[in-house]
């Protein structure tokens, strides 16, 4: 399934805001897998079909999407999942020269997206495994710098 990142609004046809029962008609028809997480204790729903983990923030409304494969999720039109992290963080940084690295990956808060590679400190080269789609003050709201 085609995922197109917007900040600030979504990883479409996902939309911030949006009541989960409404993101359950969307990803469906697939029963979501439902999982507390260990930190917050709230629960996120997993879309293994479709290649997606959707987390809630109270209300029970979406915060945030991951996508992994299948998902294919693009932003400005550039797929990013299986191109190497190495090349996929250039490209970012041009676009947003904040966007900062860590032990995963890369996170750009101006445009709410993160790139996921395992160990990205001794594997800059490694394809890209998961795309992390979030609202503005997502990380906040969840104690992360």
């Amino acid at each position: 399934m085609l995922f197109a990142l917007e900040p600030d609004v979504g990883a479409l046809p996902v939309r911030f805001g949006m009541p989960r029962e409404e993101v359950r008609r969307v990803l469906g028809p697939e029963p979501p897998v439902v999982k507390k997480l260990f930190i917050t204790q709230r629960e996120r729903d997993t879309f293994l079909a479709v290649g997606a983990h959707v987390y809630y923030r109270d209300a029970d409304v979406c915060e945030a999407v991951e996508l992994f494969a299948p998902a294919t999720p693009t932003f400005r039109g550039v797929p990013l999942l299986g191109r190497p992290l190495s090349d996929v963080a250039a490209w970012l940084r041009g676009l947003d020269p904040s966007a900062s690295m860590s032990p995963t990956g890369i996170r750009s808060r101006r445009f709410g997206l993160a790139c996921y590679v395992p160990n990205a400190v001794e594997a800059r080269d490694a394809p890209v495994e998961g795309v992390l789609c979030f609202e503005r003050g997502y990380f906040e709201r969840h104690g992360v710098t």
